[in-house]
């Protein structure tokens, strides 16, 4: 049994949002202040890009700041951002497991009906999720340590969590998947 009180929300990092935004837009003032960069326009227009749009993003993340969390886990089902399908109840999981490559760990997830999420899905993450499973992953993955967590111990609250849930509605639960048209 898992000693994690639910709902277990991670919330994004305002400060690391704005460490990060700082120095993109360092790097961009610097660089479009020398010279060698000035009087070139393909490095101007590559530094303007990466850099200016890596600060448009890190902007965006620290005005959001703390309204939308980055990992949720309740009584309802689980929800990481980065997956891009929102909340997947846990009658959708079929399994939880770690895989590690090249050291890391990874928490994933295989659903029940990958393909009755792609309306959740635009074409980038379906092929992403497709190339996953491909690899082993399972349909979604999510590293824990870049969370500050320890991947046993979420494993052993998303198992705990599925298992119960499943118990408690045998199987019955109503499922998160619904069709959203325009997005086959």
């Amino acid at each position: 049994m898992s000693k994690i009180k639910l709902p277990f929300i991670i919330k994004r990092s305002r400060l690391r949002s704005a460490a990060w935004f700082i120095i993109m837009v360092m790097v961009l003032a610097i660089g479009i202040q020398t010279r060698a960069i000035r009087e070139s326009t393909i490095l101007m227009f590559m530094l303007i890009f990466v850099f200016g749009g890596s600060a448009s993003f890190y902007l965006r993340q620290l005005l959001e700041g703390n309204s939308k969390p980055r990992l949720k886990i309740s009584d309802q089902g689980v929800y990481v951002a980065d997956w891009n399908v929102g909340t997947i109840f846990w009658c959708d999981l079929s399994e939880i497991f770690v895989k590690s490559d090249l050291g890391t760990d990874y928490l994933c997830v295989t659903l029940r009906d990958p393909d009755s999420f792609h309306g959740h899905m635009n074409k980038l993450t379906r092929s992403f999720s497709t190339s996953e499973r491909l690899k082993g992953f399972g349909d979604f993955a999510v590293r824990p340590k870049d969370m500050g967590l320890d991947t046993e111990a979420l494993l052993e609250l998303m198992r705990d969590q599925m298992q119960r849930e499943n118990l408690q509605k045998g199987g019955q639960e109503k499922s998160s998947i619904r069709y959203v048209p325009g997005r086959d």
